[in-house]
């Protein structure tokens, strides 16, 4: 069976996982195309899905509190209150949500230099609860013709252990439990994203049109709830800057016209970060016309991206949101960051990103 098949039966045939087999398959499609993966089994960690899931429910957050106080659903609110009430966020709380705060809740999460221990209590509660509902129920598909077991992913037969760690870097480096994809689907998840990511948002608006709450609301859709919100871009005036240092004056794509802006290879649609791997200056001209789309680099734009890189990378230290970023990075992958082998670090990080901008430029 393909994973589109696959994809359809817990869309439309799926009955005991309610909303949550919907966040699911979107936080799998998030992890493919934010993390790239190439190895033989791809293992999303459970600490993965717990803060995707908190993410996406946020919006839901102000419409169905009352209604969902006896399901499932409920725990990921009560688990967000307990985090916004230890990280002493009041402006985020019941009714005043903004787009920005979920974010900003992240943010404040991963600065931290020692969790509560009801922080900490409050993630292990939602990993368990999407390891035991969604994790769990996906994979057998109740159709007509009986059970189905879906093969394009794996998860452990023993219930999840208690992450413990003083940050959240460490929470996350500490987790024990993951979800396998095999290989043979990844490829198909790249080139399938866009389809798959409108098929998950429009079935998701569906279940949600359902909720009582909402039928009453004149012009509200299911849509309203599931537009989650897209962190800001940050101010790049520190990359124009940084490239004018390099000596740099021309656009990185057509190498002509003066540059005047900042661009994220790897289109900010795609991947919302400002990960500094991830930019080249760019014209006003070249800007408007690559939009959203990912550009095959000239090997001039390739000399510049690791010129940049190393750069940073020398002086790190005076960074410390760019050396977060980098540790989340090593984190995920499971290796120490080699901070004081600056020649080994630019080669990773330049790696990372030409891969990834390859492998999506390909499948465009």
């Amino acid at each position: 069976m393909n994973l589109s098949r696959q994809v359809q039966l817990i869309l439309t045939e799926g009955k005991h996982t309610g909303s949550h087999k919907f966040a699911f398959l979107r936080a799998i499609l998030d992890f493919v195309v934010e993390k790239n993966p190439r190895e033989e089994q791809i293992k999303i960690p459970l600490i993965y899905l717990a803060e995707k899931f908190l993410t996406y429910y946020w919006l839901m957050y102000l419409y169905d509190i009352k209604q969902l106080t006896t399901t499932r659903a409920f725990s990921f609110y009560r688990h967000l209150d307990t985090i916004i009430d230890q990280l002493r966020m009041p402006a985020v709380k019941s009714g005043s949500l903004s787009e920005k705060d979920i974010h900003t809740l992240w943010d404040t999460m991963k600065r931290q230099e020692k969790l509560s221990p009801k922080v900490t209590t409050a993630l292990n509660r939602t990993r368990i609860t999407i390891f035991n509902g969604p994790v769990k129920h996906t994979h057998n598909v109740t159709i007509k013709q009986g059970p189905t077991k879906l093969d394009f992913y794996e998860y452990p037969n023993g219930p999840p252990y208690v992450v413990r760690g003083r940050t959240y870097s460490e929470f996350y480096k500490n987790e024990p439990t993951f979800v396998s994809l095999h290989k043979r689907y990844i490829r198909e998840l790249k080139e399938m994203y866009f389809w798959f990511d409108k098929a998950i948002l429009t079935a998701w608006a569906e279940f949600t049109d359902k909720f009582p709450s909402n039928r009453e609301k004149v012009n509200h859709t299911g849509l309203t709830l599931l537009q989650i919100p897209e962190p800001k871009k940050k101010n790049l005036a520190f990359f124009r800057q940084h490239f004018k240092t390099l000596g740099v004056k021309r656009c990185a794509y057509c190498h002509g016209r003066r540059f005047d802006a900042v661009d994220h290879v790897v289109p900010w649609k795609m991947v919302k970060n400002d990960q500094f791997w991830n930019l080249l200056p760019i014209c006003r001209s070249c800007n408007s016309s690559k939009g959203d789309r990912i550009w095959k680099l000239s090997e001039r734009a390739k000399k510049l991206l690791r010129r940049s890189i190393k750069k940073i990378v020398e002086k790190l230290d005076g960074y410390p949101d760019f050396k977060n970023q980098i540790v989340q990075h090593y984190t995920h992958i499971g290796e120490a960051p080699p901070l004081r082998d600056h020649r080994a670090l630019t080669d990773a990080l330049y790696k990372i990103t030409i891969s990834r901008i390859e492998d999506l430029y390909a499948m465009k």
